[in-house]
């Protein structure tokens, strides 16, 4: 397979491989887009790097039947029974890759095969950058987690610790702007870090799984008609430190991507899909 730049073509011819062979994962870097054409071959597995929000979609396009599925920690065996032209996923485990298996169904034929990050928006050849980041500020012995990007494919919003927005655009591969132009960052190869021209930089903090809680919040009892603003919750990874209004904390943890265990409160909270509130186990809730 021949690559050009990101978006890769390839034509692949009938080998005579053997079982072991041709069940071996070919990597690939995404976003990506190639023929293929398993000449007699029944299945084809690809290991991409897992994105920093985790989050990958394969489709095929063009003639043939095809059945997709994708793999946490090695290529399925197969994906059964099926006519699956596009799959999505989401984090999975906490490995580094995921692996993408395609499948032939009935007589030969040519398509294209594109992988690509789901937050783009099903836009191949952009770039990913969604997900929680630790900022570093090495001339100031400064490193926080709990910052975030929040992307919808060229326009992004940079989100600090403590909830504050910065708007930014994707301006191309390998560059993000923001503030008019005067904070610029180069992302790195592997886009898990964005370099900035104020001499910090931001790593990708996977050790979250693409969530973050960091911010402030509204704590709401319903049975006691109790609603009061000024907690909070600052983030590194998946360790967290809940403060309550007056001050008083407790360190927690996300236990997964939807649970949050607050230890010295001895309390766990639901993560609501929309990110904006947590169901307490004690009948109260935190919004925002």
């Amino acid at each position: 397979m021949r690559r050009s730049g990101l978006i890769l073509a390839a034509l692949l011819a009938v080998e005579p491989l053997g079982a072991q062979q041709w069940r071996a994962p070919v990597a690939v870097d995404i976003p990506a887009r190639f023929d293929i054409n398993l000449g007699g071959v029944p299945s084809r597995c690809y290991k991409v790097a897992r994105p920093p929000d985790h989050r990958i979609t394969a489709e095929v396009k063009g003639p043939g039947t095809w059945n997709l599925c994708v793999g946490d920690s090695n290529c399925p065996y197969d994906c059964m029974s099926g006519n699956n032209r596009k799959v999505s996923t989401d984090h999975l485990t906490d490995g580094p890759s995921y692996f993408v298996m395609v499948e032939r169904k009935g007589s030969e034929a040519t398509a294209s095969l594109e992988i690509y990050p789901t937050a783009l928006g099903g836009v191949p050849g952009k770039r990913a950058v969604a997900g929680t980041w630790i900022a570093n500020v090495p001339q100031k012995n400064f490193r926080k987690g709990g910052y975030r990007i929040v992307q919808s494919g060229d326009d992004l919003s940079l989100v600090s610790w403590d909830g504050k927005a910065t708007p930014a655009k994707l301006q191309d591969m390998s560059t993000i702007v923001a503030e008019g132009g005067k904070v610029t960052g180069r992302i790195s190869a592997d886009g898990r870090r964005i370099d900035w021209n104020n001499a910090s930089y931001w790593e990708s903090d996977a050790a979250s799984g693409g969530i973050s809680v960091a911010g402030t919040w509204t704590a709401v009892i319903p049975s006691k008609s109790f609603r009061k603003a000024g907690y909070r919750i600052t983030q590194s990874g998946s360790k967290l430190t809940l403060v309550s209004w007056d001050g008083k904390t407790s360190l927690g943890y996300l236990k997964d991507a939807n649970t949050i265990v607050a230890e010295e409160w001895k309390g766990t909270g639901i993560i609501r899909g929309d990110g904006k509130r947590i169901d307490w186990d004690n009948g109260s809730y935190w919004e925002r």
